[in-house]
């Protein structure tokens, strides 16, 4: 997963930094959603809560094209079991900050870690597995997903008409990640029904997927990152056979996909990590994850070298700032004023959850602990930016597989 959980800025409206400033005076005032007042660079508790006070886990979330709707899809329960009929999607109103049930969204199958894009007029959803991490014993979560069922078809769900199209996926779904350029979404990769991982590249044109490229290597739990020159940076993923892979290409639709040589490759193998990209494009903030061994990949840092961008196109270690920088199954959410926030997630091979919470600044490529942590401590959640610049964190489960309903809300020190 993408990092495994989305950070749900996808399609988001922007507002003048005059705007958001005011938008935030007015949530720190009022106390937001919340009805208490929010101290800059901590979290904080909101009323609502996940799937009726069920939660989710493992899911996905994205902004729905009318920008004032964030909608959480797919997941799973504390047993691992996909979440179906009128679980499957529920979405939060900027207006109300509830939770309401999309019950046009019922596709009668559950996903676990599906992959989405906002399209022009709705939300595409693709892959996913029919089940997902299941607590084999309290306080140790496996290292990656299990192998299970992929499901073999996508959905583009168009919120205004209510209707749900069926649209086939001729290559792999589980595992696979999802990228955007000028408008269109492409899907790559992933495990197919039979359990083969693909390298196939897919584009949505808005009715079905059009298959014309492929990677360099088949990849599953990799990552697929926009880059300013208008191509798309692919990075890492388990292979063939299994294994991490440490690696990158650079994809667009002119050139087609092409791996980045030798030293230009990552520092290190790994899976199921996040990239979040700077404001400009121009570098990508590659953190946490797997790598062969099992361990807790640490973070690094891609510089492009393409059209205006001064990066060198490689990959450099950033130095870590303490022992829970390493984590996996965590978020990672660009804000408004360019640090990425770094929420939650397992430490550890033995399960350890955290309730911590990090900051890099692309500037400075440092990262710092945040004024507060989570209230609560949670792996497989959301973080996503709302309209007032602050971030939504929701679902999860914590270390003993309890999923957290409890969804909080974090406020920047600035924009």
């Amino acid at each position: 997963m993408n990092g495994i959980a989305p950070t749900g800025r996808t399609g988001r409206r922007r507002h003048s930094p005059l705007a958001r400033a005011g938008l935030l005076a007015a949530l720190l005032l009022a106390g937001g959603c919340s009805g208490t007042s929010i101290v800059p660079d901590t979290f904080d508790i909101m009323p609502s809560r996940v799937n009726n006070g069920m939660g989710r886990a493992f899911h996905a979330a994205v902004w729905m094209p009318d920008q004032q709707n964030l909608m959480l899809v797919g997941g799973q329960d504390k047993d691992g079991i996909a979440l179906s009929g009128s679980q499957f999607a529920e979405r939060i109103a900027c207006s109300t900050c509830s939770f309401i049930p999309e019950g046009a969204l019922d596709p009668g199958v559950g996903r676990v870690n599906p992959a989405l894009a906002t399209t022009a007029d709705g939300v595409l959803i693709a892959g996913g597995q029919a089940s997902g991490v299941e607590p084999a014993n309290p306080g140790a979560p496996p290292a990656v997903l299990p192998v299970s069922s992929a499901v073999a078809d996508a959905l583009h769900y168009r919120p205004i008409s209510a209707f749900v199209d069926t649209v086939a996926q001729p290559a792999g779904a589980a595992g696979a990640a999802l990228g955007t350029l000028n408008g269109t979404p492409y899907l790559s990769g992933g495990r197919d029904t039979t359990g083969n991982v693909s390298a196939a590249i897919l584009a949505f044109n808005g009715a079905s997927f059009l298959h014309n490229w492929d990677m360099v290597r088949e990849r599953e739990g990799h990552t697929v990152t926009p880059l300013a020159d208008g191509s798309l940076l692919i990075v890492g993923g388990f292979g063939l056979g299994g294994f991490a892979l440490r690696s990158a290409e650079l994809f667009d639709p002119v050139n087609g996909a092409a791996e980045l040589p030798g030293i230009d490759g990552p520092w290190e193998d790994r899976a199921l990590h996040t990239a979040t990209a700077s404001t400009d494009g121009c570098q990508v903030l590659i953190y946490g994850g797997v790598n062969s061994g099992g361990l807790v990949a640490g973070p690094e840092l891609f510089t492009s070298a393409g059209a205006g961008c001064a990066g060198d196109g490689r990959f450099h270690v950033v130095p870590l700032a303490g022992p829970e920088d390493r984590r996996v199954y965590h978020s990672a959410t660009r804000l408004d004023n360019g640090d990425v926030l770094i929420v939650g997630g397992v430490l550890d091979d033995v399960g350890t959850v955290t309730g911590t919470a990090r900051l890099f600044n692309f500037a400075s490529q440092l990262l710092r602990d945040t004024a507060g942590p989570l209230s609560f401590p949670r792996f497989g959640h959301s973080a996503s930016v709302m309209p007032d610049g602050s971030v939504l964190v929701a679902g999860g489960l914590d270390g003993v597989f309890v999923p957290v309903t409890e969804v909080e809300r974090y406020v920047p020190t600035s924009f």
